[in-house]
């Protein structure tokens, strides 16, 4: 007796063929996947191979079929159908408030992913978002080799430079630093390293590589290669409640 193909086997058939380049036989595949059950990142799949066909109309279908699953976050498991959806209704200039929202869900899903966060800072810039030159300087300090924001440093380059001379003048942020370090005793050796690092903060065309300096001394110097430190000196720097 042949065992009927679950939904799965016709997802991992549609994967396999994708990577094959056989966008027909994938397509056959995922429509039959999502006739079993639907799941939005099958639609932003069978978005992405109509894309390699050149068929813009099933693709604009498949990705607005997407997006009320993804907002009700109903796949998780990795950032890609949240981002490559959020970046369509960007490029396209469709609906950029629920672009933002599953932007902000694919970071949530992966934090780390420098591509998410690429497309989240895209998004705002585009919206004029009061926060957008605060994320793009974020985006610059976390991921500086980042290729594809090359033209956002540069374009914004300015912006960024008028950004980071103002940050220590406002919200007491130096006071806030050694609130932060001076819990641990350990930091009060490395203190006036940091707040000396200030100096240079305002005035460097590269911001990244000054902090990651003074990150690195205080790492190699104090305190042991421990995640949740560097976290909480990212957080100190910043002063960002809402990036960890």
């Amino acid at each position: 007796m042949v065992k009927e193909k679950t939904q799965v086997d016709y997802w991992n058939e549609g994967v396999k063929f994708a990577k094959e380049e056989n966008w027909q036989k994938a397509i056959e595949n995922y429509e039959k996947a999502v006739a079993l059950k639907v799941n939005p990142a099958l639609y932003t799949n069978l978005a992405a191979c109509y894309k390699h066909l050149d068929n813009l109309e099933k693709e604009a279908e498949n990705y607005l079929l997407a997006v009320p699953g993804l907002l009700n976050r109903e796949y998780t498991n990795t950032f890609g159908p949240a981002n490559s959806t959020a970046w369509w209704l960007f490029e396209q200039n469709k609906d950029l408030e629920s672009a933002k929202t599953l932007s902000e869900i694919a970071i949530d899903i992966d934090n780390n992913s420098e591509v998410a966060f690429d497309t989240y800072v895209n998004i705002l810039l585009k919206l004029e978002d009061e926060n957008a030159i605060k994320k793009l300087t974020e985006l610059k300090f976390r991921f500086p080799e980042h290729e594809a924001s090359y033209h956002l440093f540069e374009k914004y380059k300015n912006e960024i430079e008028e950004f980071l001379v103002n940050y220590w003048e406002e919200e007491s942020r130096e006071d806030r630093v050694r609130a932060i370090l001076e819990k641990d005793n350990y930091y009060n050796d490395v203190l006036d390293f940091i707040i000396d690092g200030k100096s240079k903060m305002k005035t460097s065309n590269f911001y990244p590589y000054n902090t990651s300096e003074v990150y690195n001394k205080l790492k190699s110097s104090f305190i042991k290669d421990d995640d949740e430190i560097m976290k909480r000196f990212f957080k100190a720097v910043f002063s960002i409640q809402d990036l960890y």
